[in-house]
């Protein structure tokens, strides 16, 4: 996990992990980039880290009650931006960075998108978004912000250039640690309610309870998306797992999608995502490298290879052996301690903040002290009520508001 060693400590995810505690609430959530990278890769197409709690992958799409809801997972940094998802653990000190940065290939996929999606997550702003908002106000809340968006570098470039191919009905981001909102008008009336989320400390806006009509009648299960099914099999042939350039297909040549009724027959016309989660833990198990269950299972329904099968990166045999480092799926591995190379080109987290971190050293430069850090990543906490047809999804802050007209009621709820 990619944070100072001050914050390197046991919460208390492993009790939701082995399910002792279990979240009241479907938790669908993307990755930043102060997660466990290791154990978030294994599922790179998606998968329940815990009981209630569903990870949608690097980028993905997945159905609830009949709402579309899509994620982009990690970071924009332009010098990995092009490459493949190309580190495997163990991870150096620049893969354990990398490891969470969005790649083109991930945008390339959801680009090909075509029906409507309702609700679209990413851990970065769209850049830009802040011109759509109050931005005289953002700049009042956090004053350095306005030197990166005067270079028009205030969030991800793709994520906007997203934005306006899905047109989604909301958007939710975080990262930058605030609470903001805009009203993105796409033309012919079509508009996407933007909100960025807040940390989630006492006092700050970080969760928000917003209704989502739905017109479906689909049960409240969580299902996989049979649109997004079809891009991940009609594009495996184009992506590769290495660090070289990844290229964009030619806009002007089509990639041929399998037929929809073909994926679903595969999945034995049921979509309705398996709840696998963490078997029973033997401490005299062998540990070993290997697959998570759940994208074997996944990528065996789907027809493709597991890409996210541990397997020994180039250069790296020599390293994993001398480790000591045996990575199980769905298990908890004390930690293990390995001596890294020196490396005089290194920036340490510890000692200053790259360009694409997002610890305290926004707030530190206005000199607040706040409790310990929380992870501020957006989720959509699902809830459908059938009598309304409506989902509930919790995130944060703000309510969304025009910059010339309406206000959307919503109730904000705050420790």
């Amino acid at each position: 996990m990619a944070v100072p060693d001050k914050y390197k400590e046991i919460g208390s995810f492993h009790k939701y992990y082995s399910g002792k505690e279990k979240a009241p609430i479907l938790t669908i959530f993307i990755g930043g980039n102060h997660e466990a990278s290791n154990y978030l890769r294994e599922l790179g197409y998606g998968g329940w880290v815990a009981p209630n709690i569903y990870y949608i992958g690097y980028c993905g799409v997945v159905l609830y009650g009949g709402v579309r809801i899509a994620g982009l997972s990690g970071i924009y940094n332009y010098h990995n931006y092009n490459k493949g998802h190309f580190e495997v653990p163990p991870f150096s000190r620049d893969t354990l960075r990398s490891v969470y940065h969005v790649r083109a290939s991930d945008l390339y996929r959801m680009k090909n998108l075509k029906n409507q999606i309702d609700i679209m997550m990413s851990h970065d702003w769209p850049c830009g978004i802040h011109r759509h908002g109050n931005e005289e106000k953002l700049f009042q809340m956090k004053p350095f912000f306005k030197e990166e968006a005067d270079r028009d570098q205030l969030g991800c470039p793709p994520a906007m250039e997203l934005l306006n191919i899905l047109k989604p009905c909301y958007w939710f981001s975080a990262h930058l640690h605030c609470k903001f909102s805009a009203v993105y008008h796409h033309g012919n009336g079509l508009i996407t309610k933007f909100l960025a989320l807040d940390k989630c400390l006492p006092h700050r806006g970080y969760i928000q309870v917003i209704d989502v009509p739905s017109l479906s009648s689909e049960p409240p299960v969580l299902k996989y998306d049979l649109e997004w099914l079809s891009i991940l099999k009609g594009t495996e042939s184009l992506m590769h797992y290495t660090s070289r350039m990844w290229n964009e297909p030619d806009p002007e040549h089509e990639v041929p999608l399998p037929s929809l009724p073909e994926i679903e027959k595969s999945f034995d016309n049921d979509l309705t995502i398996p709840l696998l989660t963490i078997g029973d833990f033997s401490k005299e198990a062998t540990r070993i490298a290997g697959e998570n269950p759940q994208s074997r299972l996944f990528c065996q329904r789907l027809g493709i290879d597991n890409p996210w099968k541990l397997k020994p990166s180039p250069g790296r045999e020599d390293e994993r052996k001398g480790s000591g480092l045996a990575i199980t799926p769905l298990s908890l591995p004390p930690p293990i301690h390995n001596p890294v190379p020196y490396n005089p080109d290194e920036i340490f987290i510890d000692d200053i903040d790259d360009d694409d971190d997002d610890d305290d050293d926004d707030d530190k430069r206005l000199k607040l002290e706040e409790p310990e850090l929380s992870s501020a990543t957006p989720t959509a906490n699902v809830t459908v009520d059938n009598n309304k047809d409506d989902v509930a999804t919790s995130d944060g802050g703000n309510n969304f508001q025009d910059d010339n007209k309406e206000k959307e009621e919503a109730e904000v709820m705050q420790e």
